[in-house]
């Protein structure tokens, strides 16, 4: 199926886990932040993924530019996200944010 889209928005967060991070309870504890992140609305998918040099991106589709700067802020002081970002080096973080012109989906 294709689609096209209107204003929505992908969130790419890219970083790398600090040394000796348990990467099992990391993902657990990504996993453990969805529930906040679904009730701020907008997003319409969440994908966490590692290449094989150890660099994590963790991919959000939202609905709109506003939604996911709200949750962006709002998850500054959500707790679940505490256990999340401590696994994370923070100097490594690089967050981009752009407008979605295309997308598609297969069946699998």
């Amino acid at each position: 199926m294709h689609s096209t889209p209107t204003g929505q928005v992908t969130e790419i967060v890219r970083f790398r886990l600090k040394p000796g991070a348990d990467t099992t309870r990391f993902v657990a504890d990504a996993r453990a932040t969805l529930p906040f992140v679904e009730r701020m609305g907008g997003m319409i998918s969440r994908h966490l993924s590692v290449d094989n040099d150890g660099l994590w991106s963790d991919t959000l589709i939202w609905a709109t530019m506003a939604q996911a700067q709200a949750a962006q802020a709002a998850a500054r002081q959500e707790p679940s996200f505490g256990p999340f970002m401590s696994h994370i080096d923070l100097d490594s973080v690089d967050m981009s944010h752009g407008t979605l012109h295309w997308s598609a989906t297969g069946t699998g």
